[in-house]
This record gives C-alpha cells, structure tokens and sequence, in this order.
C-alpha cells in the first residue's frame, strides 16, 4: 500500500483590470488540477494574509492590483519562510492614468523592489532572453 501524495496548499491571486481574468483562473486551475496534491484556494486580493500564511506556494496573475503595507509585509515573510512565488504577466504593473498618459506608479509599500521589477510601457514585440537560476527548483524543473 502506498501513501497518498503529500498536500500542498497554494493561493492564486487573479483580478485587475485589462486582462481576461477569468480566462487565465480558469486555465491555471485546469493546469494546477493535474497535481493530485495541489489544493489551491483563489482571491482576487493581496489582502488575505491568512490564507497566504497556510500556502506553501503563490501563483499571481493581476494588473494594477496594489497591495497595502500590510499585505506586502505578509507577503515578504510568506518568502522569508521559504514561500515559492511565481508572478506571472502583468503582476507588477501599477498604473496611473494622467492627462500625460499612462504612467508607472511610484510604489511605497516595497511590491515592486520585492518582485525586482516594475512595468513602465510594452516594449516593442520581440525576442527577449530568460535565465532560470534555480533549475534544481520544482517550480522551474525541466525549464530550458
């Protein structure tokens, strides 16, 4: 008799604005459903903590979602923990709409020093190259 796989509680952060988010949960959950012991629980917000302190992983798609001081804080221990986070597309885009344009945000809460990059405009359509630094990682095994 073997042992049933070991749980692995997640969160999935999905919501913004100028994306197909309920295309993108959908497909994700589909993809994440393939792992028997993924259990995955799904917001639309930085802001619950709670369920980020019983995740062993974070999967976050959003566009201009900004989390406050204290979501960022729980954010930053979820890694100091050993929390995996993949941030995909356009979570570190914080947008104001101006007379000027569309501008980056100046974010105070550290989101965007956390993530190591911030979204200012679409470069133009092109190849871009991608180091994977921790191939040994199972969220980045068998990545080229």
């Amino acid at each position: 008799m073997t042992a049933p796989p070991l749980r692995v509680d997640g969160l999935m952060i999905v919501g913004g604005m100028a994306h197909d988010f309920d295309f993108a949960r959908l497909e994700l959950l589909k993809v994440l459903a393939l792992h028997d012991q993924a259990r995955v629980s799904v917001s639309d917000s930085f802001e619950d903590v709670a369920a980020l302190e019983r995740s062993a992983f974070l999967i976050t798609f959003t566009c201009n979602l900004r989390p406050s001081h204290s979501a960022v804080q729980g954010l930053r221990a979820f890694l100091e923990r050993g929390g995996r986070w993949l941030a995909l597309h356009a979570t570190n885009s914080l947008l104001d709409w101006t007379e000027q344009g569309v501008l980056a945000s100046k974010d105070e809460t550290g989101f965007v020093e956390m993530l190591g990059s911030q979204f200012v405009a679409h470069p133009p359509i092109g190849r871009f190259y991608v180091e994977v630094c921790a191939q040994e990682d199972p969220l980045c095994r068998g990545i080229a």
